[in-house]
């Protein structure tokens, strides 16, 4: 048998459309309805079946009330209690549970928009605002009813919240002398006076607190209508942050302090870390995959075993930008330690407790991007991202940090830390590069100092970002190039060249990129003579490389096309094609940025040229593929490596002799590293 059940149904501050969806069925379900005919729009019975008795409760007292809805209720009938607006405001409901309760039934309230919120509906106002209030306290003046010790008008005025009255306009002028009075208000501060509000006799008197009563005692305003107070109400200043382009938080994370793009995998070692794991997957909007130690059931997680554990890390760790273990600190540490083999090359790795309270950045923390993940990670789990880093430590902008968010590429990775410790021990730093870099990132610091060219560096240490030219010889300098990118493109033949150049571009910003990104465009050899891929690299002043499709089908790639293969004699042209020409085979490894991407005709793909270290000797860029096709010397001193269109379709002679003097050059620098 089913246990006896009344609603309480909250009907809302009076339109007949502001009751809702759940309140207009249990009306329309009810066998009985109980309503407070003084206050409730009797427009609502309406809904009622023309069976169901409708009882007004205005000349009905408490027993009455609670013996007409315990009979119907104990009988099997469906009983609404419909009270204005919200029950749990001034609604005089606990008594009525607490009596139905005696005798057996259950209660259920469904809540209504209260005429506080039809009121300030009404006015067009919001009644919170950042710096003027951001506290409302719904209250009333004593009666009848007293008001519990403390709880006072006056006190609440002196808080700056904005204050709301019910029940209150017949006593409104000793309210205003409160409020100016032990309240502390000024005179001018905004009030306001909403009688009947959403009904269709509606009316709003606005003002301040040294006139506001006399503009009701005018007005003639009784029961039924609410007052308003606080400087909120009448807010010019002020903006909420939530929606402003310099605020981020879990469900977006657009500031550059927590850009991360990439995929992720988590790892779980109890259901509570699934369930977290799960929440910081949803929440990243990133692609993700989840392994657990334990088995889940869910299709959505990869069930791992302890005893498998360390292989299916080691696999993942190039295929994944970041590494998020729910765990203890210590088990991420240790799982990784076997791992790791560069700061320039290490994926980020983040350990977040059960709890969420706090998320560690392990490795990686600027190029890999693990603080920037380790704040978007903690703005979805409410808790703490924890920071380590000397820079971020210190309110400092990290140089390599810097190149990370501008999606930048250092060209001397090796320089990073001296530079990075001349900013941590304050002495000054030249930058020559784009203003707007400088602006972004290094304005707010004084030790940094913007110099128009690298031949008039004075300082000992500078930052060249894109910056022709050459520095004085004793200068140590971080290298540092926009361009970072290789962009693979497949097309049909005859594309037309401006659709081409939209689509990318498109796709580029859709990236958070621009064409000043791109080192070079690759494609198929069978594309050579493509008038618009042609173009493109002309229009945007890059070179163009095209590869043989035997060449393009021994490169793995994510997205295999048999049908390409078919056509062209390779399973894929844009992704392999932009890790060629970015260097594929070679030490350090390309990566791909973003996989292939349809456009009706047109297939674009992105590989990441690597960071590079040199050796500390020289400033030449030998590791470079690019440097190899510039004109800039190798040799002490400095100058701008440049990307410089190769005539015709490279030989395999050249390609292969590139990548032999690639892995040669950065295998010694390898190895002099780890001797060193």
């Amino acid at each position: 048998m089913n246990t006896p059940l009344v609603e309480f149904v909250g009907a809302g501050p009076g339109a007949e459309d502001l009751i809702t969806v759940r309140g207009l069925r249990a009306l329309e379900q009810a066998d009985l309805v109980v309503y407070a005919g003084s206050l409730v729009n009797p427009a609502h019975l309406k809904a009622c079946k023309a069976d169901c008795t409708c009882l007004d409760s205005a000349a009905m007292t408490l027993g009455e009330q609670v013996a007409a809805m315990s009979e119907a209720s104990l009988a099997g009938k469906r009983v609404v209690r419909l009270h204005t607006g919200d029950p749990a405001m001034y609604g005089a409901i606990n008594e009525q549970i607490r009596a139905l309760a005696e005798k057996g039934i259950a209660s259920r309230i469904v809540p209504g928009v209260s005429s506080v919120f039809g009121a300030a509906a009404a006015r067009g106002c919001e009644l919170t605002c950042p710096d003027v209030s951001q506290s409302v306290v719904l209250t009333r003046t004593p009666g009848r009813t007293p008001m519990p010790k403390g709880e006072n008008a006056a006190a609440f005025a002196r808080t700056g919240a904005t204050l709301v009255f019910f029940l209150s306009t017949g006593r409104i002028d000793d309210l205003m002398t409160a409020l100016m009075g032990e309240g502390g208000l000024s005179p001018d501060t905004p009030a306001a006076v909403v009688y009947r509000a959403t009904w269709p006799d509606e009316r709003i008197l606005r003002g301040t607190v040294s006139d506001i009563a006399r503009n009701v005692e005018e007005a003639g305003f009784g029961r039924q209508a609410l007052i308003f107070v606080g400087r909120a109400l009448d807010a010019q200043g002020g903006a909420s942050r939530l929606y402003g382009a310099d605020f981020s938080h879990g469900y977006r994370n657009h500031l550059a302090n927590e850009a991360f793009d990439g995929r992720c995998a988590l790892y779980a070692f109890t259901d509570k870390g699934v369930v977290r794991a799960k929440e910081i997957a949803a929440g990243l909007g990133l692609p993700a995959v989840i392994h657990s130690t334990r088995p889940t059931g869910a299709p959505d997680v990869v069930h791992t075993p302890g005893e498998t554990f360390d292989a299916t890390l080691s696999a993942n760790w190039r295929q994944f930008d970041a590494h998020i273990f729910i765990s203890a600190t210590g088990i991420a540490v240790r799982k990784i330690a076997p791992l790791l083999r560069d700061k320039t090359s290490d994926p980020a790795v983040l350990s977040c407790s059960e709890s969420g309270s706090h998320v560690v950045g392990l490795t990686s923390g600027h190029l890999g991007g693990a603080n920037r993940l380790a704040r978007r990670v903690a703005r979805v789990t409410g808790g703490q991202a924890v920071i380590s880093t000397a820079t971020d430590v210190n309110g400092l902008p990290a140089f390599d940090e810097a190149a990370a968010q501008e999606h930048a590429r250092i060209l001397n990775t090796d320089a990073i830390r001296s530079l990075n410790a001349a900013l941590l021990s304050g002495e000054p730093i030249a930058f020559c590069g784009p203003r707007t870099v400088f602006d972004r990132h290094f304005a707010g610091t004084d030790q940094v100092i913007y110099t128009d060219s690298p031949e008039a560096v004075t300082a000992r240490h500078a930052v060249l970002w894109d910056a022709e030219g050459t520095v004085p010889e004793e200068v140590q300098h971080l290298d540092i190039t926009g361009k970072s990118f290789v962009l693979g493109v497949g097309c049909r033949r005859g594309v037309e060249p401006l659709e081409l150049r939209l689509i990318a571009e498109g796709h580029l910003s859709d990236l958070g990129l621009r064409p000043e990104h791109i080192a070079a465009i690759a494609s198929c050899d069978v594309k050579a003579d493509e008038p618009a891929i042609l173009e493109l690299g002309e229009k945007w002043q890059v070179p163009v490389e095209f590869h043989a499709a035997a060449r393009l089908d021994a490169v793995p790639v994510p997205t295999p096309s048999a049908k390409v293969r078919e056509k062209v004699g390779t399973a894929s042209v844009s992704e392999a094609a932009c890790l060629l020409s970015a260097g594929y085979g070679s030490i350090p490894q390309p990566t791909l940025y973003a996989p292939k991407a349809a456009f009706g005709d047109v297939t674009l793909a992105l590989a990441r040229l690597p960071h590079l270290p040199v050796p500390k000797s020289g400033q030449g860029l030998l590791a470079d593929r690019s440097w190899l096709w510039g004109s800039a010397p190798a040799f002490p001193g400095r100058s701008r490596p440049r990307w410089m269109p190769r005539s015709g379709i490279a030989t395999r002679w050249q390609d292969t002799a590139i990548t032999l003097i690639s892995f040669v050059i950065a295998s010694s620098e390898n190895q002099s590293s780890r001797t060193a």
